[in-house]
């Protein structure tokens, strides 16, 4: 499976106060592997860059449609996952997330914890746990148009001290 399969208006990206928002979970002794960026567009690798600002380690090696290299679903990098994935692919991130056993946390829509897949995947899992930012997510499109048109949390999973239900204040 590839990422090759995304559609046109599933590229949105992260802003930077989303991830400042997020930092305090974060656990500063794990390497970030934020795996969905791409050699097309520049502007996937925000997101890396900013939280390497905030001082993380980030390992960000941009998904190439031409050759396939980096592709998510063939890879593994890193010890934890901190991304807003593609949101037509999000049951298969999960699902490949929890293959690998790698901890996440995951810019995902409200509605996901409604879902068969979800519940199948979660309902009895103390590792889940959901952080509510303040406000709606910012989102920036590859027009650089601003869309907060949908309810995002921080979907996390074996993240320690992430448990049940959090919220920013």
């Amino acid at each position: 499976m590839s990422t090759t399969n995304l559609v046109a208006n599933d590229e949105y990206y992260t802003p930077p106060d989303a991830w400042t928002d997020i930092a305090r979970y974060i656990p500063r002794d794990k390497k970030i592997w934020e795996p969905f960026n791409t050699t097309a567009d520049p502007r996937s690798l925000e997101s890396s860059e900013h939280l390497r600002t905030l001082g993380f380690d980030v390992v960000a090696m941009p998904y190439d449609p031409e050759t396939g290299a980096n592709d998510f679903f063939a890879s593994d990098h890193g010890d934890i996952v901190v991304s807003n994935p593609p949101f037509t692919r999000k049951r298969d991130v999960l699902r490949r997330l929890r293959e690998l056993g790698k901890p996440f946390i995951l810019i995902l829509p409200v509605p996901t914890m409604n879902t068969g897949y979800f519940r199948e995947m979660f309902l009895q899992d103390e590792h889940l746990g959901i952080v509510i930012p303040r406000k709606r997510i910012n989102f920036r499109n590859k027009r650089n148009a601003s869309s907060n048109c949908f309810e995002c949390y921080y979907y996390c999973w074996r993240i320690d001290g992430v448990t049940g239900i959090n919220w920013i204040t």
